[in-house]
């Protein structure tokens, strides 16, 4: 959201479960536009647009949270654009990024130790 946040609700009671943030910054630093949700429901995935590098230069992090805790698993990046969208794949040993303009889709597997 544009308050720099990732929140999993419980449905259908709308109880907030987590807040997932990721670092932010100035700006646009931090914002997040693309989220995904594992099939077992225990890792979230979430993009962090306009993380400026040391030249001025936009860098973009996707940052895999564990539900439970919600700790940050891992972090991919730098990336050579704008995260458009996540999903897992149905079984959840995949996770993939669809990026703005011509750097199409990445596709990353889980570890055994549970990061991509």
């Amino acid at each position: 959201s544009l308050d720099k946040t990732a929140r999993l609700w419980s449905l259908p009671a709308g109880k907030l479960l987590r807040t997932f943030r990721i670092p932010i910054g100035a700006s646009k630093d931090g914002e997040i536009y693309a989220v995904a949700l594992s099939p077992d429901g225990r890792l979230v995935a979430t993009d962090s647009q306009y993380k400026y590098g040391k030249n001025g230069d936009v860098e973009c992090f996707i940052y895999v949270f564990d539900t439970v805790s919600g700790e940050i698993r891992n972090r991919i990046g730098p990336l050579p654009d704008l995260v458009r969208d996540l999903a897992f794949s149905p079984d959840g040993r995949f996770l993939a990024a669809g990026l703005f303009r011509q750097n199409g889709i990445r596709l990353w597997t889980k570890e055994a130790n549970g990061s991509f």
